[in-house]
């Protein structure tokens, strides 16, 4: 059973009293971080003693419990996915029994994973045509670095400058050295930055 101080189970009652269960535990968390928020039925209780009491001394608050899903069942549920696209949400449920709500949200996961997957995958096929790291995929505030070529994309700023490459050699280690000269205007000297990429 969870530790609360009187401070605490004040200002529960206080924000359900106003507020109901939803938007109370919000509070709740904003307002104490680092305290595990109370169950549901623990704060209707609380209530309900401390309406008939009028103290909230001496009543004990129980910390909500998170449902945890094993690395196994998370494998299982993945392996009903692939194999039967079409399965539903309480099909699952029912053969991994666990609730409705946890399924859901570990679907939306391996859904979340593949589509990242996927985009990663087709960005490394990208850089491999344009034989260029993904490191170099990068977005600075004064460039686009694209995977079609290395040279930059000025962005249209108070003053642009101008990139271009000057030299592309490989070492006879397996990192590509790319040099960038860039080119400010009357102020300013140019300078060269030196980008190490990876295969």
């Amino acid at each position: 059973m969870g530790k609360y101080t009187t401070h605490e189970k004040v200002y529960l009652v206080e924000k359900y009293v106003k507020y109901k269960h939803k938007k109370c535990v919000r509070k709740f968390r904003l307002r104490f971080p680092m305290t595990p928020i109370p169950s549901k039925s623990s704060i209707v209780k609380l209530v309900k003693k401390w309406r008939k009491n009028g103290t909230v001394l001496g009543i004990g608050l129980r910390p909500r419990l998170r449902p945890h899903v094993s690395s196994k069942m998370f494998l299982v549920i993945k392996s009903l996915l692939d194999n039967e696209p079409s399965i539903s949400i309480q099909d699952i449920s029912k053969v991994t029994y666990l609730s409705r709500q946890v399924v859901k949200k570990v679907k939306k996961r391996i859904e979340t994973d593949s589509i990242i997957t996927h985009s990663m995958s087709q960005m490394a096929v990208e850089c491999s045509k344009a034989d260029i790291s993904s490191s170099l995929l990068s977005y600075d505030k004064k460039h686009i670095y694209t995977s079609e070529n290395i040279k930059a994309e000025p962005l249209s700023e108070v003053f642009e400058e101008e990139t271009t490459v000057i030299k592309r050699e490989r070492n006879t280690m397996s990192p590509e050295t790319v040099l960038i000269k860039t080119e400010f205007p009357a102020p300013w000297s140019e300078t060269l930055s030196q980008y190490i990429l990876g295969d």
